[in-house]
C-alpha cells in the first residue's frame, strides 16, 4: 500500500506543554523557527492537521508564494462543515477526511474512508489523488495517531525558551522508556531544534 512521505513538526514549551492552560494557543516558535517552519511548508505538498486544531486555532494553513499547496484536514465526524472555518474557505485545494461523506464542494473534497478511520487507509487515498509529501502540524491526537500507526518518515520538535503554567496540553506521550531517541539538535535563537528517529518515539 502506497502512501505519501509523512513529516511531523512540533513546538513545546521547556517544560513540555504545545499549548497554554485550556488548549489557548500559545506562540512558542521563534522568528528563526517560524522562517525554517515557512521554508518546510513550500517543500511539502500538503499540509495537514487534526479537527481540535481546526475549531480552537481556525488556521488558514496558506504558503506564501505556493497557492498550490493542498490543506488537509482529519475529522472523523465532520464537526468542521459548514462551520465558516478558514481551512474550508475554497480559497485553496483543500481535503477534509471523514467517515461521513465524499462530497466535492468547490475547492473543498470531503473524501470518506471506511470507519473506524485508519490513517493508513486515509493516506493511501490521498496518495492516489497526486500527494506525495505532506507535513502534518498538529495537534497532540493527530501527532500521536501518526506516531501510533508508525506513519512518520521525519520528526521535528523545537524547545521553546519558554515556560507555561500548568494546565496546557502536553506532548504525546509513550507507554515504555525510550533512550537516544534525539538524533541531532540544532541551538537557534529562541530555542533548541531536535530531529527525533520517529521510529524510537512509540
Amino acid at each position: 500500500m502506497w502512501r505519501p512521505y509523512i513529516i511531523l513538526n512540533m513546538a513545546q514549551s521547556l517544560n513540555g506543554y504545545i499549548s497554554g492552560p485550556e488548549g489557548k494557543r500559545v506562540l512558542l516558535s521563534s522568528i528563526e523557527d517560524r522562517k525554517r517552519v515557512m521554508e518546510m511548508r513550500r517543500n511539502v505538498d500538503a499540509i495537514l492537521v487534526g479537527r481540535n486544531t481546526v475549531m480552537t486555532d481556525n488556521p488558514d494553513l496558506l504558503v506564501e508564494n505556493n497557492p498550490d499547496t493542498i490543506r488537509i484536514a482529519i475529522d472523523p465526524s465532520l464537526k468542521i462543515y459548514g462551520k465558516g472555518f478558514k481551512i474550508t474557505d475554497n480559497s485553496r485545494t483543500t481535503i477534509v477526511i471523514n467517515e461521513v461523506m465524499d462530497l466535492k464542494e468547490g475547492l473543498t473534497t470531503y473524501m470518506k474512508v471506511e470507519k473506524p478511520l485508519s490513517l493508513r487507509d486515509a493516506m493511501n487515498k490521498i496518495y492516489n489523488a497526486g500527494v506525495r509529501k505532506i507535513l502534518v502540524e498538529g495537534g497532540k491526537d493527530t501527532a500521536e495517531r501518526f506516531l501510533r500507526e508508525k506513519l512518520v518518515d521525519e520528526m521535528y520538535l523545537f524547545v521553546s525558551n519558554t515556560i507555561l503554567p500548568e494546565g496546557g496540553i502536553r506532548m504525546p506521550s509513550v507507554s515504555r522508556e525510550i533512550r537516544n531517541a534525539v538524533v541531532g539538535i540544532t541551538v537557534i535563537n529562541g530555542g533548541v531544534l531536535m530531529k527525533i528517529n520517529p521510529g524510537e518515539w512509540v
